[in-house]
């Protein structure tokens, strides 16, 4: 665990071995026929899908994950984005005032090579003004990266 903006940060280089990391790409592409499509929210050219109701080997691995970190944690939900080259994705955070704060959002990357940067806005006003604005991490396939749900990336 890494700070960054004065709150927890955590980046998992090589989160998944070989062979877990086959069984996930075998499981993501059949998830346009087997999970409920979300549509194209908060995203530009991407596509949503949710995992929440799906008992799918990343599933139970960032469940365990967030158990590990914190055994008080309640997972709601899990959602892919498929994004294509060349989009984007909306600077947003995980706050909804008619439901509880998410704690960690998480960002895994099946396939880095054609995604782009991260960024983490810091959500000091006053880190922003010293120049501290934003964090940028260059993701790798098989990174995962998380970090509070309240700070906009």
């Amino acid at each position: 665990m890494n700070k960054l903006f004065g709150v927890s940060l955590w980046h998992f280089r090589d989160f998944l071995n070989d062979e877990e990391l086959r069984i996930c790409h075998n499981e993501l592409k059949s998830i346009s026929s087997s999970v409920k499509h979300l549509g194209i929210d908060g995203t530009l050219g991407g596509i949503e899908y949710d995992l929440s109701n799906h008992n799918m080997f990343i599933v139970s691995k960032l469940h365990d994950l967030f158990k590990s970190i914190n055994p008080k944690v309640k997972v709601e939900s899990y959602w892919v984005s498929e994004s294509k080259p060349n989009t984007s994705v909306v600077s947003h955070n995980h706050i909804n005032p008619n439901q509880k704060m998410v704690m960690y959002s998480a960002v895994y990357y099946l396939q880095a090579e054609i995604s782009g940067n991260l960024y983490l806005e810091n959500p000091d006003q006053f880190g922003k003004l010293l120049g501290d604005a934003r964090h940028m991490i260059t993701p790798s396939t098989n990174d995962l990266i998380i970090f509070p749900g309240w700070v906009n990336h």
